[in-house]
This record gives C-alpha cells, structure tokens and sequence, in this order.
C-alpha cells in the first residue's frame, strides 16, 4: 500500500509539474502575443496617425476629392486619358476636364535633385480648385515638382465665398493694368539687376525691370510679406519658393501645330503635334528668388504671372496665322474653362519681341478668347501667381466656389 501511495504521489507531483511548466508555457505565449499585438497596435496608431495629417496637406485633399487622370499626349495611348493640348477643353470638343496627372512631363529637374516628380494640374470648365489664403481667393493651378502648389490670384472674398468662372472678371481679380515694358525689345521679366543697401535687387537705367515686376513685387510686400496670419505671422512663411519661367527661347513656337494637308483639318488628332512640357529650358530665364539654389536668383519676392504653358494645359486656345479653321481667325475661342476672365491679362511667355497675352474681348462681330501675343509697349492686366508649400495644411473646406479649401495657419 505505501508502495502504490508511493507511486501515486509521484503521479501527482509529476502532473503539477508539467502543469506549471504548461501553465508558463501559455503564459509566456500570452506574454509574447501581448507584447506582439501591442507593437503592431502602436504601428496602426502611428501610421493612422500619420495617414491623418497626411490628408490635411492641401495637395492630399485635392486628390481626396478629385478623381485625377492620367494624361497622355498619344491620341492612340489606350491606357491613358489622352486629349490635344492644343485644342481647346470643353464639352463639345471632349477634350479634357477635371485634375489630369503625367509622371514623364519634363520639369526642371534642379528643382528635386534630377528626380522626375509626378504633377498635378487642372484643367476645363470646372469649380473644384478655389482656395482662400492670406484673405483672398485663389484658382488652384498645378503641383509644382517638389509637392508645392501653385495658384491664382482670384480676388476677394465674399461672404465666404469666391467668384465663379462666370462671375470672374480681369478687372477684379487684376492688381493694376500696366505696359509690359516701356521699351518695346524689353521682354525679360527681370534683368540682371544691382543690390541696393538692404540687399533688395534694384532696377537702373541699364538694368530696367519689367513694369509688372515692379507690380508684383509691391503688391507681395504689402499684401503677403508684410500682412500676418491669426498665428501672428507672416503670409510669407507659408510662401515657397518657385520657378518662375520668362521663356524667351522661342519655345513657345513648339506650341503651334504641324499641319498635314488641309488646314481645316488641322484639329483631327491624327493631325496635330503637340508635347507639352512644364520645363523652363534657360537657366537665366528661370527667375527665382535670391536664397533659391537653381535658376538666376534675381527675385526679391518669390511672384510671378501665368505662362502660356499654364494656360495651354488649363485648357487655353492658341491661335496661330495659319489658322482657317471655322473661318480663319475667327470662331475658335474658349470662354468655359477655370482661368477664363473677361479681358486681356499678360503672362511672362516671351515670343520675338512681344509678349503672350491671353486675349478677351468683343472685336465687334465675335468675342475673342485665346492666346496671342502683343506689343510689350501696350497695356493689359496683371493677375499675380504664387507658390504654397507642400507642408501646408487646410483647416476646410472642398474646392468649390461657396466651400473654398482655407489654409491653415
């Protein structure tokens, strides 16, 4: 009997044993998987966390609420959305609304250290790029190469509001309706300029300035430099620096098409040639500000003007000499995309010795809407464009007209 008992304690003891050691098993598998679920927990909070304020940069919102295409300038590329950049962007012609995007568009690669960088543009007859910063309305253009975003001068707000492409006129989103220059071979935006004591480059008799840069440069001081935010500073700071292209290359010439037989053809697809590039091919012609490490570093303030290119991939028609289409140069307009207005404004696309303006106004038989070029001795608007960080949060809105996307500050 004690022998039997014997064993049977054994038995015992021997089971409470290995149960202990199952028991510490388990609770070291919990231990583990506790330890386990936790790092991932602090993984999801983390990323969830940073997924959030990604969203809350301005360019995570356009894409949020804007279905973006991929364009492509082959009429016969059937993975892409494609449209004909010299044509004109409305609904009649199905030739590109909405946010378009293309990874292989030049840029300047000095500007992201020879990274070609996706960008984002608008174009068309459309109301979801409105953007309220440093008290005014702003017209959302395009993604600069390195995330920032580049926009419009729009003109005030009203009760939270800001004006439509039907309520837009020049001559109220324009700060001032100047001569490009006084000089009639003077085309450059900027020249090469001297300092004056406080370091700001100066124009003289032998460096003169263009008029709307000296336009500009008063309207950024007095109203973005100079004006702060509700967290006590400057406009300036939520201001990027950016290429501002004055093309003088005559690369603007690319943008007319090549014909192939009958002019009144000339707008079939199959007919037409054009690649359009974000790039500013001269260095000297890339005006940036003084602290910038590419371009000819002449600005003192980091503002410009629309280009022809902006406006050609915003949905802009160019006329050229050639054109008998629809009666010569007559009847090809467009009045029904987003940087549309009711008169004439210049942009900084230099062609010979005149600049490209876009061109609004009734010529007695027909209202003419589209690119030209003019005398820089005559008088148009000047509509300023600047550049937002990349960094930049929104504090609202959807980019339309009565619920603008707001700059949080």
């Amino acid at each position: 009997m004690k022998k039997n008992g014997f064993i049977s304690m054994t038995l015992v003891y021997t089971f409470l044993v290995l149960f202990m050691f199952l028991m510490l098993a388990i609770l070291a598998t919990y231990s583990n998987k506790d330890k386990y679920l936790e790092t991932i927990n602090s993984q999801i909070d983390k990323d969830i966390s940073n997924n959030m304020k990604t969203k809350k940069t301005l360019l995570n919102a356009i894409l949020k609420d804007n279905t973006p295409y991929q364009y492509s300038s082959k009429s016969n590329d059937k993975t892409t959305y494609s449209f004909n950049l010299f044509n004109i962007s409305n609904a009649e012609y199905h030739n590109g609304n909405g946010l378009f995007y293309n990874d292989s568009l030049e840029v300047n690669d000095e500007d992201n250290n020879g990274v070609t960088s996706r960008i984002y543009f608008f174009r068309g007859n459309l109301e979801t790029n409105h953007l309220i910063f440093a008290g005014f309305c702003w017209r959302i253009i395009r993604s600069n190469e390195d995330g920032g975003l580049r926009i419009r001068y729009n003109g005030k707000i009203k009760e939270g509001t800001c004006p439509k492409i039907s309520d837009t006129l020049a001559s109220d989103i324009s700060i001032g309706k100047v001569k490009y220059s006084d000089t009639d071979n003077k085309v450059k935006y900027v020249t090469k300029s001297k300092k004056d004591q406080n370091g700001n480059y100066i124009a003289d008799a032998n460096n003169p300035h263009s008029n709307i840069k000296e336009l500009l440069d008063n309207w950024y001081r007095d109203n973005i430099l100079n004006k702060k935010s509700s967290s006590n500073e400057s406009y300036d700071t939520y201001v990027q620096g950016a290429v501002y292209c004055n093309d003088t290359s005559g690369r603007i010439n690319d943008l007319v098409p090549s014909y192939k037989g009958d002019d009144r053809n000339v707008y079939d697809d199959s007919n037409v040639t054009i690649t359009g590039t974000f790039k500013c091919e001269q260095q000297d012609d890339q005006n940036t500000k003084y602290s910038q490490p590419i371009g000819n570093k002449l600005l003192n303030y980091p503002i410009g003007t629309l280009t022809a290119q902006d406006l050609v991939f915003a949905g802009a028609y160019m006329t050229s000499n050639n054109d008998i289409y629809r009666g010569g140069l007559r009847g090809m307009n467009n009045t029904s995309f987003y940087l549309y207005s009711n008169e004439s404004f210049w942009t900084m696309s230099a062609v010979g010795n005149e600049i490209v303006i876009f061109d609004s106004h009734n010529d007695g038989s027909e209202n003419i809407a589209r690119l030209q070029t003019s005398s820089v001795t005559s008088s148009h608007n000047v509509i300023p464009v600047i550049s937002l960080k990349p960094s930049n949060e929104i504090s609202g809105g959807t980019g339309t007209s009565t619920n603008p996307y707001v700059i949080k500050y």
